[in-house]
């Protein structure tokens, strides 16, 4: 079942690094699965111990050797991959599953920095919910070619 444009709007849970580490200290691996989505030159270079490599790219054919009935808890470089593939995950009936906020460079301490307001210049005008959902696709559209 690949991603589709109805996951955007899928709700998923998203979890901070203190809350994703509380979770797998408790169920100590037992019905939790730290999932890394990211692709194979990432995670070659350097990944959380013990967690699972499925990239997002071939998780719609890998999702079935996940338990379905246990914890998730998907991680990327930043966030945004890990929340598609939780929405993915949803949408085929995973019901325990979240992702990590800030992904492995939060996991790693590192944190955004800079003013807050550094990037509300792009919402200047912008009023309708059309114009929103412009730049938003625009965004995801930059942010996919980045990847790319």
């Amino acid at each position: 079942m690949p991603l589709n444009i109805s996951d955007l709007f899928t709700r998923v849970d998203k979890l901070s690094v203190e809350e994703a580490r509380k979770i797998l200290d408790e169920k100590d691996g037992k019905s939790a699965t730290l999932l890394d989505v990211r692709e194979p030159a990432e995670y070659k270079a350097g990944h959380i111990p013990g967690a699972r490599f499925i990239p997002l790219s071939t998780l719609p054919d890998n999702s079935d050797t996940l338990d379905a009935s246990g914890t998730i808890i998907a991680y990327c470089k930043k966030g945004p991959r890990s929340r598609s593939a939780a929405a993915l995950l949803r949408r085929q009936g995973f019901n325990d599953v979240y992702y990590v906020d800030g992904g492995i460079d939060a996991w790693n301490g590192l944190v955004a920095s800079g003013n807050y307001e550094a990037g509300l210049f792009l919402l200047e005008g912008k009023t309708s919910l059309e114009d929103l959902v412009i730049l938003a696709w625009s965004l995801e559209e930059g942010t996919g070619r980045f990847y790319s």
